[in-house]
């Protein structure tokens, strides 16, 4: 390479030397009328001038000795068709003012006295010198200053319908700084770089042509501290040579249909303002300097293609803003991680844009509290199309994502503002980490949104969800495998299916509080063994919605405070039960529950009503009460075709109050009591009779242990109902059935509270079907059936048993008595078609007394 270019420099000063004889011996051979070949002697220009010279068509051409230098307030005028040739590594430095203006047929030209590129120097504008230079030709320069045109400093340059070629180096160069510079309608042919503009300045310009450049416009890294805009016609690229900033007060403008092509690893960070207005058919584009499919072919690339990563990334940040629109940005995400990451308090508005093939995220919402406006734009092939920070919001309902790795990806952990999710109901909204809403926060998300969670992962709320989906555009949680909804989130083409329990759950907690309308739940349970659990003391509504596929329970309600309400619900197919509540409060409309384990479970302590419009059918157990105390007022109302499974022991307590509803069919397990210290009220009516008895008796309440027919009831199944000290029972149209293990009776009643037994059935018991112990109970019985138990009734001493309206029948005895001492006013009485059997010896003390009915017929064992 040295060589050739020492016999270069070598054969260029011969031929100077035959430039300088041939022009003298033309001069010497001129005759007065001028020589007929029309040649003229060149007129000599060096050094500074001194004073305001015009260079005419009559000295034309000028050749230039040494540097030709402009000082300050000089001004040389270049007339129209004038040629000026420059001596090797000569050139002209304006300080002054330079006034070049040809015309389209009469151009002016700046050229080398040897065409070969960087024979000459250039043409060097600075400090407070300007230029006009239009309709010229500037050509083979470049030696030294690496420039054609330089242009630094104060002064103003103009550069219009011009030619910049075969320059080695730049065609154009603006330096870095403020100066004020017009280029319009040129052509850069051949040059290293076409226009390589420095740091804070501004290229703009549409108009101008450029073919054969290495690059067609240079752009230097740097600090933007000022406003600059770039543009350039998008048939030409500018290129991003460097890192470039713009700090807090520098602005970035970039012109419609410009295409900025970054070098490797290099960013634009974004400090002040970015503003990036292209127009739909006059897109801006940021991308890999190798992709050939906008702006042109950038020299030197040898065929490579563009690549995911090649590039890093626009980085908003601190107080910065961005005002991006009919964009497309593409190949980034080297080191950055994304091609747009928006973080700080500044905005971004992205709107009608195409982010693609980025190596890992297409736009990174940092963790924060930054404004941001997204609208109407595409992801297309990047690892990520959206990842958002926590405490940031997405809701965009317009935007399209294709072939991305995941569509939006959400980060987990505390959300402690106001923040909204959405996204169109194509595409899937992906939580990756445990996220939970803190007190006094809220998270909203919008209609149609389709949140998909990675394994073991829930939602905690603390303070407020607010997930109001629409009919026709509902609202899904579920498992990141679920293709039904959101599309294929995990790009694994049905490979793998959604199951039961793959994450965990939303919990409500602390003050939390949620309203869920129109949404589907699905695929949850893990750990937390539901899919939505309430332990909070907040209001949770859940309306119009399907809660579906739990490893566990749909629904666990652990703290009903502040209210439960479901209605208008599909609670189906989980493993538990659709619905668990451990709290009094919940309220019930219009909801189905069906092939789940249970359809509703809850504690004893809780109120259950179940109006005609719900559907709780084809679970492996319809309803079920567990064993517990009933210590607050209780009502358990649900219609005669399904059936209330009470699983354990039930006590209540003296401060408690059950309430059966008319139609209620309650089925113990076995071995099961019913303990009465406080107050049961089971009231039918004739059509609608209140039923305690086997879990396998299908002839009411359906078919409640799912065995079809395979085992039938029997007497002595479950224990009693076991009415005690103060407690009281007030049984009206109840059939009470199969009783009797271990307690030997249905009903047991001790104690000063009360019993009523009116047009009841007990029946099928394995003991006696009524008991009523020795004392002073208050007892009230009329117009009842005792069937087929081994006593109907037994009455202790002391205690009394008149009625002349129940009906007995199938009992081995009627009624019958215990011996002992009546020391009180006791009263017996039956129809006379029934036995009432004197079990032992009776004695009426003194203080006592014992009355008879008519009709009663007494039989005394032996």
């Amino acid at each position: 390479m040295k060589t050739f270019r020492v016999q270069e420099k070598g054969f260029s000063g011969f031929l100077v030397f035959l430039v300088i004889i041939l022009f003298t011996g033309m001069t010497l051979g001129m005759s007065a009328d001028g020589p007929e070949d029309g040649y003229k002697v060149p007129t000599e220009v060096s050094g500074t001038i001194t004073e305001d010279t015009i260079w005419t068509q009559e000295g034309s051409p000028y050749i230039v000795r040494t540097t030709v230098i402009v000082p300050e307030g000089i001004r040389i005028t270049v007339e129209p068709g004038v040629r000026v040739h420059f001596v090797q590594n000569q050139g002209m430095i304006v300080r002054g003012t330079l006034e070049a203006i040809g015309s389209s047929s009469d151009p002016i030209i700046f050229t080398g006295t040897v065409e070969l590129p960087g024979w000459w120097r250039s043409i060097n504008i600075q400090n407070q010198g300007s230029a006009i230079l239009k309709w010229c030709e500037v050509s083979f320069a470049g030696t030294s200053d690496q420039g054609a045109i330089l242009k630094s400093g104060s002064g103003f340059l103009e550069l219009s319908d011009s030619i910049v070629r075969r320059t080695a180096g730049d065609g154009l160069r603006i330096s870095s700084g403020y100066s004020s510079f017009v280029s319009e309608n040129n052509r850069f042919l051949y040059n290293t770089n076409g226009v390589r503009v420095g740091i804070n300045v501004s290229f703009f310009d549409l108009t101008s042509n450029f073919a054969g450049n290495s690059r067609d416009v240079y752009l230097d890294g740097g600090t933007i501290n000022t406003s600059v805009k770039w543009g350039a016609s998008s048939s030409y690229s500018l290129f991003i040579s460097g890192d470039i900033t713009v700090v807090e007060d520098g602005r970035l403008e970039i012109a419609p249909g410009s295409v900025l092509k970054f070098d490797q690893n290099r960013r634009l960070f974004v400090r002040g303002y970015l503003e990036a207005r292209g127009l739909k058919d006059q897109k801006i584009h940021f991308t890999d300097m190798r992709d050939n499919s906008v702006g042109g072919v950038l020299g030197g690339q040898d065929g490579a293609m563009p690549e995911p990563g090649w590039w890093r990334s626009i980085n908003i940040q601190n107080e910065g803003s961005a005002f991006l629109e009919w964009c497309v940005i593409s190949y980034a995400g080297r080191s950055d991680g994304a091609a747009i990451l928006k973080a700080g308090t500044g905005s971004l508005t992205l709107q009608n844009a195409i982010v693609q093939n980025s190596s890992s995220e297409g736009l990174r919402i940092a963790a924060g509290y930054s404004l941001f406006e997204h609208g109407n734009n595409t992801y297309v092939n990047n690892a990520i199309g959206v990842r958002v920070g926590i405490n940031a919001s997405f809701f965009d309902l317009t935007t399209v994502f294709e072939s991305n790795g995941i569509d939006v990806h959400l980060d987990g952990g505390t959300i402690n503002t106001d923040v909204k999710w959405g996204a169109h109901s194509d595409y899937s909204v992906t939580v990756t980490g445990y996220i939970t809403v803190a007190d006094n926060a809220r998270l909203e998300i919008l209609p149609g949104t389709v949140v998909k969670f990675r394994q073991g992962l829930r939602l905690t709320i603390s303070g407020s969800l607010f997930a109001k989906g629409e009919e026709g555009r509902q609202i899904y949680f579920t498992d990141i495998r679920d293709d039904s909804a959101g599309g294929d989130a995990n790009r694994d083409q049905d490979s793998t299916s959604p199951e039961p329990g793959w994450w965990r759950s939303i919990m409500i907690q602390q003050n939390g509080t949620a309203d869920f309308a129109w949404c589907v739940i699905g695929y949850a349970g893990l750990g937390d063994n539901a899919a939505i659990v309430k332990t909070s003391t907040g209001a949770v509504s859940i309306s119009n919605s399907i809660i579906h596929n739990s490893s566990g329970d749909g629904l666990r309600i652990d703290n009903a405070a502040g209210g439960f309400q479901l209605s208008d619900s599909s609670v189906v197919q989980n493993l538990g039960a659709g619905l668990y509540y451990r709290s009094d409060g919940v309220h019930i409309k219009a909801s189905v529950f069906t092939l789940n384990g249970i359809g509703i479970r809850m504690i004893a302590n809780a109120s259950l009503i179940v109006d005609d419009s719900t559907i709780v059918a084809a679970n492996q157990v319809d309803i079920q009460v567990d064993g517990g105390t009933i210590s607050s007022d209780v009502v358990w109302s649900v219609p005669g075709d399904i059936s209330l499974f009470l699983g354990g022991y039930t006590s209540i307590s003296r401060d408690g109050r059950l309430t059966l509803g008319a139609g209620t069919v309650v089925k113990l397990a076995q071995n099961t009591q019913i303990r009465v210290d406080g107050e049961l009220v089971a009231r039918g009516t004739e059509n609608q009779q209140v039923f305690f008895t086997d879990l396998r008796d299908d002839s009411v309440g359906g078919d409640t242990n799912r065995d079809d027919d395979s085992s039938l009831p029997e007497p002595g199944w479950w224990r009693s109902i076991y009415v005690q000290n103060e407690g009281s029972a007030d049984f009206e149209w109840c059939v009470i059935s199969y009783a009797g293990s271990s307690d030997g009776t249905a009903i047991s009643k001790s104690g000063s509270g009360s019993l009523k037994l009116v047009n009841s059935t007990i029946a099928n018991t394995a003991g006696d079907g009524l008991r009523i112990n020795g004392g002073y109970s208050l007892f009230q019985n009329e117009n009842n059936v005792f069937s087929n138990n081994t006593n109907g009734v037994r009455v202790g001493i002391n205690a009394s048993f008149y009625d002349l309206g129940t009906i007995f029948e199938g009992n081995s005895v009627d009624v019958y008595l215990d011996g002992g001492n009546i020391d009180g006013s006791v009263k017996w009485g039956a129809g006379g078609d029934y036995s009432v059997v004197l079990a032992g010896d009776i004695t009426i003390r003194p203080e006592g007394s014992l009355e008879i009915l008519p009709g009663t017929v007494l039989r005394l064992t032996q």
